[in-house]
């Protein structure tokens, strides 16, 4: 027991001996990592609660067309008609994005953005959630709530 109190009471002078040099590294490593912080962007995120009744929605779309649709598939009509092309163009123009839009090809470069950046996840059978992420926290909001009005 005595040589193990020795050794951690040589460990404690040595480590008292040497107590500025750990302060000074611990405000440098501090200050490389506040530096690193400040450079990391902004990004905000905007999401909404979307209670929907598939069956009121999707039984006047669907009639004639399927005889029983199940619940999944039922989910992921919804997703794919939130996010189809015609909706897209409609948040683009909503939210003045078309003005940042000089070509075509740019147009379609942001729809195809869109389309991955806009989460449309299911928490419950008739409960979703629409999120998205963006630099602009006015342009984060302004998409979802376009969104929200378009399908409603």
């Amino acid at each position: 027991m005595d040589p193990i109190r020795l050794l951690i009471r040589q460990y404690i002078n040595a480590a008292w001996r040497r107590r500025w040099t750990g302060v000074v590294v611990a405000w440098l490593v501090c200050g490389f990592g506040w530096a690193a912080v400040t450079f990391i962007p902004n990004e905000y995120e905007s999401s909404a609660r979307l209670d929907v009744d598939a069956d009121a929605v999707l039984t006047p779309l669907l009639n004639g067309l399927a005889a029983d649709s199940a619940p999944q598939s039922q989910l992921e009509l919804i997703q794919r008609t939130l996010l189809s092309r015609p909706n897209l163009e409609k948040v683009i123009s909503k939210t003045d994005l078309d003005l940042t839009v000089a070509n075509p090809s740019d147009r379609e470069r942001l729809i195809k953005r869109l389309s991955n950046d806009i989460r449309v996840v299911p928490q419950t059978r008739n409960l979703f959630t629409i999120t998205y992420r963006d630099p602009s926290p006015k342009l984060a909001h302004d998409v979802v709530q376009s969104l929200l009005t378009i399908f409603v």
